[in-house]
Parts: structure tokens; sequence; C-alpha cells
């Protein structure tokens, strides 16, 4: 799952020349491999179908809804009252115990801040069927918790997932990279593209205008991290083979229920439309930092090995702001192999108590 861009404190390893540079390159690959999507066989919550993660966010699909999880690093971990600006809250908040703080957070001040958004569909069929499409030759394990019976190994993953007839005769498609995750409706013949209507669900973030249409013709997503942009949507026909471009943008139909469609021009009803905007989540994230790798071995093959900690196993049930806390967002080890072109991911696999765990160093004997 974890297969963008991981922020490296190489701790003890000191590597020269040719090992060095192979590390770095593959290091490199491992952070351009596209987003994966992984079933969810009994390791989160049931509602969940998939999910995938990129550079500092995570998304959930259920039938009902998407759900983005954004984090970042925040300054200042004595109190709130200074820092906690972009929620809107000015309440003071206790320090960790520094034997408790199993990072190095504790000697930085930093901690970290997660928001959940989520994006609901208006009207939808209640009961879309959520499959993924493109098997990919890696699968996951999640040894969580200390009960065998919840373990899952073997989890599959996929390069999209696709919501079949979330509207009469139209299907939703994700897929993506790690800055950026792609969304396709496609329309079939004779469906109506006006039946896409959708709202995002900021939680307790309430301010004016979150969504805006900018000179770009792009929507732009307000939150307390800073903005999401859905970049300007391109639309399509093939017909005889040729690809004929559709007018389309974004409308917002209602501000204060922050609900939005696509207003598409004329198209030729007996071809099916694709609907393709583009939704840019890095820019304001700053990379995969709730991520982090601390330990890499390469063997005698070339396959790279990383640990290091993972904070996105849990599925947020609520939108809106929530901090890391001893009792409310664990962090779980993951390792993880990579060949030796960095082109593919090998295998991932997550190991996790109840509170805080960390891979500080791997080797390997071949």
């Amino acid at each position: 799952m974890y297969y963008h861009a991981l922020k490296l404190t190489l701790m003890v390893h000191i590597f020269t020349g040719a090992a060095y540079a192979q590390k770095t390159a593959v290091l490199e690959n491992y952070g351009k491999l596209p987003l994966t999507f992984t079933k969810n066989s009994g390791q989160l919550d049931s509602r969940v179908k998939f999910s995938t993660h990129g550079s500092g966010a995570a998304m959930f699909f259920t039938q009902e809804s998407t759900t983005f999880l954004f984090s970042r690093r925040r300054i200042n971990r004595e109190t709130e009252t200074s820092i906690n600006y972009r929620s809107g809250r000015m309440q003071a908040k206790g320090t960790i115990p520094a034997e408790l703080d199993l990072s190095d957070d504790n000697k930085t001040g930093k901690e970290y801040e997660h928001y959940a958004l989520k994006l609901h569909f208006v009207d939808a069929n209640n009961n879309p069927e959520v499959i993924g499409e493109d098997h990919l030759p890696w699968n996951n394990n999640y040894f969580i918790g200390n009960d065998p019976d919840k373990w899952r190994t073997e989890v599959p993953n996929y390069s999209k997932v696709r919501l079949k007839n979330i509207y009469e005769g139209i299907d939703l498609v994700y897929y993506g990279n790690k800055n950026t995750v792609k969304y396709d409706f496609v329309v079939q013949p004779g469906a109506n593209p006006d039946d896409i209507i959708l709202i995002y669900d900021f939680g307790e973030f309430k301010k004016n205008d979150l969504l805006k249409i900018n000179s770009y013709n792009e929507l732009e997503v307000k939150t307390p991290l800073g903005k999401i942009i859905e970049q300007k949507p391109y639309s399509y026909q093939i017909i005889d083979g040729n690809k004929i471009e559709v007018d389309v943008r974004y409308e917002i139909t209602d501000r204060e229920k922050n609900m939005y469609k696509f207003s598409v021009g004329k198209y030729n009803p007996a071809y099916i439309l694709i609907i393709d905007p583009v939704l840019v989540y890095s820019t304001f994230i700053g990379g995969g930092e709730r991520d982090e790798g601390y330990g890499i071995a390469v063997d005698a093959g070339g396959n790279v090995y990383i640990t290091g900690f993972t904070m996105s196993t849990n599925f947020p049930a609520t939108p809106g702001v929530f901090d890391e806390s001893l009792d409310g967002w664990n962090r779980d080890v993951f390792v993880s192999k990579l060949n030796s072109s960095g082109s593919s991911l090998v295998y991932a696999t997550y190991l996790g108590g109840n509170i805080l765990d960390r891979g500080n160093d791997i080797s390997v004997d071949a």
C-alpha cells in the first residue's frame, strides 16, 4: 500500500560508492510507483471495500462515499493554542511524556495533524458493486494486534477501483499516482451526466466558500491543512477511433451544502462519455511524512527491503481534524520489499500492537 516517497532516516548505515548509488536509485523509483488499491479482507472497518495511499494522503472507498485522510507534521508539541488556528480551536494540549514517545518527535517539537474529508454521491445507487481492476502481482500481509484470527495475509492489490453503476448507466473509476488521484465517470450511451452530483463533507470545519472555482477553471477545496485542487476537468468520447473532446466545467450548485456537479457541453449520446478530473493533494501536504522509512537493506540480487512506521492503517469514521494520540492513532511497523529495478513491489507487511510501533533497522542474510 505505501508505495509513495518515504522520508528516509538512515540511522546507522554508511553507504559508499556503487552500493549507495544503487540504493538511492531504487528508492527514487520506489516513490514513483502508481497508486495501489488494496482490497479490504478484514484488516479495515467492514464498510471499506478498498483503500490506497499516496504522498501524505490515504483514501478509503465505501459504497456510499470516498474518505480522504490527509496528514502532515505540526510544529510545537507543548500546546495547540498557537498552532491549531487551521481548525479554529484554541484549546491546550498536554505534552506526551518523553518515555512514552517512541519517535524522535519529542526532540524536534513536531507532531502529526490529520484531517478527514468525505466525498458523497448525491442520490446515487445505494448498493454499487465495488471491484478492483488490473490485479497486481504482489500481496499485503497484516499482523496487527495479538489475535491471530484477525491477522490477514495474501491481501490482493489492484491498479484501479471501479464503482459499477453508481448512477444509472454510470461507473466511477479511481486510479492515479503518489501525488494525484484521477477519477473517471464513465457515462454509458443513454445515461445522463447531470445525474452526477457531489458533496464534500468537511465535518466541523465551517467556513464560507469552502468550494471555489478559480480563474483556471479548477475547483479549489479548502481544508484546515490547506487547499486541495481538482484540476480543470477533461471530457471526451471515442468515435470511429478518434478522441473527440467535449466541453465540461465545474458548477457549484449549493455553496451551503458544498455541492457541485459537472456541466457538460454538447456531445453524442450514442457513444460513451468520459469525464476525467484530477485531484491534486500533494501541494500542501509536502510529502508522505506520516509513513517514514528508518532502515534499508539490499540483498545479493539487488532487491531492496525497507522498514519504518506508518499511521495510515486506520479508517476515520467521521470527517474532521484529529491529532495523533497514544490511545487514538496507532503507529504500525511496515516491511516492504522492492525489486532491484524499482519497478515493482514484491510484498508489503504490517506489524503492530495497540499503541506505537516502529521498525528502526533491517538486515538480510543473503
